[in-house]
């Protein structure tokens, strides 16, 4: 588990650096850490308890169907599997591209808001990296993908943002449901109509494509581990109230989803407990992302304080929940970090 702390304490040290780079030559490090990264974790070796799923969905869908037969609505992730077979190594290159879209993805949006990437990565590196990034190697695109969706919102670009969110559901439909989102700015009495339209559609395609978790008792431990982490920036925001009057119609009102973000995903774990941990991380990225913003526009006499206020909190959150998360999951050995380059070297 080493590797995932020095990670995150390689992202701070970063972090500090970008902040004090020209911005002519910030691409450059961002180009640099998204390599070696993609170089670290693209070649990992049978980590997260989802590997062998993965390998057996490659297998069924590439080696023994129809390569061209598309039978899932989730048709990013099987392309993105076609494209592994014709370069060839199978799994390794899928979770290689995967891996070099999930970085991208997750830099790009951050850094296309003059925001650090670094920082933002390294304060959700715990539940985005690790228990997401090292498991869900569909879902993880997705998000990734969902964030540069919403940086596509927050410039008001809704085409774009539709696009892009049409693309993270195609790794992972659970992505579909943030489409209403689109109409989030608009005025009061007219959201509920594309709300009343749009919100049956996608819960049904929900429930068909996961009803196995509703109708099981399949049960997500770390969900109140997660889940918890959406406290702290509900704290922030609600302890710096007064700032909000800074941030336009659209963004105050991603604000308020993120306050209500908590007994959101606790409501949805009454349905199940599965669906609503894969939500939760949704809402962490929301909710860091929105903080990262908010603490840019703040007031300029207490624009110090927002930022390194803010993120100490959240990195402090996130740390103390990754702790505690390597201390008693019952899953943590199927995290050890191995990768492909050391077995590699031995015929060297």
């Amino acid at each position: 588990m080493l590797i995932y702390y020095l990670t995150i304490f390689f992202l701070l040290f970063t972090g500090v650096f970008y902040e004090r780079t020209r911005e002519k030559d910030k691409p450059k490090i961002i180009v640099f850490v998204t390599t070696l990264l993609v170089l670290v974790y693209g070649f990992r070796y049978q980590v997260g308890v989802d590997w062998f799923n993965y390998i057996n969905v490659y297998n069924r869908n590439i080696l023994y169907g129809n390569i061209y037969e598309f039978t899932t609505i989730e048709v990013g992730y099987k392309l993105l599997n076609i494209i592994a077979y014709y370069i060839g190594e199978g799994i390794i290159t899928v979770i290689l591209l995967s891996t070099i879209l999930f970085f991208y993805f997750t830099f790009k949006p951050v850094q296309k808001l003059d925001l650090n990437p670094f920082y933002f990565l390294a304060i959700v590196a715990p539940y985005h990296l690790v228990m997401s990034g090292m498991n869900y190697t569909r879902q993880a695109v997705a998000l990734s993908l969902f964030l540069y969706a919403l940086s596509f919102l927050i410039n008001k670009q809704k085409i774009k943002f539709l696009i892009a969110i049409f693309v993270a559901g195609s790794f992972h439909i659970s992505a579909l449901c943030f489409i209403p989102l689109l109409f989030i700015d608009g005025k009061k009495r007219y959201i509920f109509i594309p709300l009343i339209v749009t919100s049956p559609l996608i819960i049904n395609i929900m429930l068909n494509y996961y009803s196995q978790y509703v109708e099981s008792s399949m049960d997500s431990a770390g969900l109140y581990l997660r889940a918890l982490y959406l406290i702290v920036p509900t704290f922030l925001f609600s302890l710096y109230y007064k700032g909000w009057h800074k941030l336009d119609l659209l963004e105050r009102r991603l604000v308020y989803l993120v306050l209500i973000s908590f007994p959101l995903i606790i409501s949805f774990s009454y349905i199940s407990s599965t669906i609503a941990d894969r939500f939760s991380y949704y809402f962490i990225l929301m909710g860091t992302f929105c903080w990262m913003l908010f603490s840019k526009k703040g007031e300029p006499k207490r624009k110090r304080d927002l930022k390194y206020f803010g993120n100490a909190i959240l990195l402090c959150s996130s740390s103390l929940a990754f702790v505690v998360w390597t201390l008693y999951s019952g899953y943590i050995s199927s995290y050890q970090f191995d990768s492909y380059f050391s077995y590699w070297l031995e015929f060297l």
